[in-house]
Order: C-alpha cells, then sequence, then structure tokens
C-alpha cells in the first residue's frame, strides 16, 4: 500500500483518505506546474472561470449552494478575491504607465490609491460582512456574509479587468468610462444582493438597497482613511461622501 507524501498516511486507492492528496505525487515539473495553473482556470468542477460564468448568469445557485455547504464544488470565496484583486492592481498599474504615455496626465493620486486596494477592500468586506449580518442574522451568520461579500466584490473586480480593454483602447475617455462603469458595477452588486438574500418581501428588497448602498459608502470612507494616513487632503463629512458616492 503507498504511503502519502504529504501527511505520511497508509492509505489503499487514488487518493489519500487522510488530506485528499493524490496517490504517486512525485517531484515537480514544468508539465506539473502547467497542468496546476490550468486546473486553476478551467477545470470543470470548481475553475476560476467556471465560477465567474455562474456569478454572472446563475449567482444564486453559486451563494445558496455553498451556504449549503458545497464547499468542493466552487473555488475558493478568499482565494478568488485575491486573485482578482492583485491582477487588477498590476493592470491598472500598466493603465496609468499607458495614460500618462498618451495624455501626460501623472495620475499619482490614482496609482497610490491602487496600491493599497487589497487593505481597503480587506477592512471593507469584515464591516459590510457585519452590516449584512445585523439585517439578515435570522437566516445566515457573519461568515457566510462576508464569503457573499468576497464572491460578490470578486465579480465586480472580474468586471473591472473586462472594463480595463475598453480603458486602454480609449484611454483619453478613461473617467468617463470609469463613471458610467461605476454605476454599471453597482447595479451588479445589488443584482448579487437580491439573489443571495431577497425572500420576496418588501422589508428584504429595502435592506438588499440599502446595504447595496452602505457597501459603496463604506468603501469610499475606508478609501478616505487610507488617503488621511498617506497625508492627502480629505474631507471626512458623512453628507459629502454619501453625495459623492453618486456623483
Amino acid at each position: 500500500m503507498p504511503t502519502c507524501n504529504n501527511c505520511q498516511h497508509i492509505f489503499e486507492g487514488p487518493y489519500c483518505n487522510q488530506c485528499g492528496q493524490k496517490a504517486g505525487v512525485g517531484r515537480l515539473s514544468i508539465h506539473a506546474l502547467y497542468h496546476e495553473l490550468v486546473h486553476a482556470f478551467t477545470h470543470a468542477d470548481k475553475g476560476i472561470l467556471r465560477l465567474v460564468k455562474e456569478l454572472a448568469i446563475a449567482p444564486r445557485k453559486v451563494y445558496h449552494g455553498y451556504f449549503a455547504g458545497k464547499r468542493k464544488t466552487y473555488f475558493s470565496p478568499v482565494m478568488f478575491f485575491l486573485l482578482g484583486i492583485g491582477l487588477l492592481i498590476l493592470l491598472k498599474g500598466q493603465l496609468f504607465n499607458w495614460d500618462t504615455k498618451v495624455t501626460g496626465r501623472a495620475n499619482d493620486y490614482e496609482r497610490l490609491l491602487y496600491g493599497y486596494q487589497k487593505l481597503r477592500y480587506l477592512f471593507a468586506i469584515p464591516i459590510m460582512g457585519l452590516l449584512t449580518w445585523c439585517f439578515f442574522y435570522r437566516r445566515y451568520n457573519w461568515a457566510e456574509c462576508m464569503v457573499f461579500w468576497f464572491y460578490c466584490w470578486g465579480f465586480t473586480i472580474a468586471v473591472e479587468l473586462l472594463i480595463c480593454i475598453p480603458e486602454f483602447l480609449w484611454v483619453r475617455q478613461r473617467h468617463t468610462i470609469g463613471y458610467y462603469s461605476d454605476w454599471f458595477i453597482w447595479i451588479l452588486m445589488l443584482v448579487h444582493l437580491f439573489a443571495a438574500f431577497y425572500n420576496r418581501t418588501l422589508w428584504a428588497a429595502l435592506r438588499c438597497v440599502l446595504l447595496a448602498v452602505l457597501a459603496y459608502f463604506v468603501l469610499v470612507y475606508v478609501n478616505n482613511l487610507i488617503s488621511y494616513t498617506k497625508g492627502l487632503p480629505v474631507n471626512f463629512n458623512l453628507w459629502y461622501i454619501f453625495r459623492s458616492v453618486f456623483s
């Protein structure tokens, strides 16, 4: 009987019944590494591309399936978010370089803030998870509400990555594209809130709309806090921030 290279457990069959690692794992090779990379994005069971597709066409199925315990069916919500935000920060950096080359704009403020996007979201997700739990505590716990925001914001980040394409092509109109894309992303976020939490009552619908507004409010406020720590002038007036969400 084989011995698992990962946990040293003796087992029978193609997979270790202690930790789940595949039998016969040997030294790393370029082929194996390439296979793992392709597997992560395209695997039929839980690849990233499949997750993005299902979050686009059947978000309710994803959220309620994951809440119900289908953890192996879908790509990890935390890893999905972290990979997405990492790619966005990298791509936005290239976009700012291209913008500077074409238009001469320095984009120093945007460069600084996008460098802290991961920190911004990681602060905002527990806050939004707690607010969501306060609204829907009878059906969901805090962890489930945080999973929702990892998936939801991970998906909106995937959409932002696609929006980078027209921003590169029409870089002089980048801020106009960004303005309308912010509205589009807000609508997507609202759709996902309804998919996860709406139960055909007016009160649930109102809570979903309020959470969508609060989500942008929290992101803007955390953004201002980061700017403040970097010595940039910011306005912490709550009404000013609220108006800036939809201006």
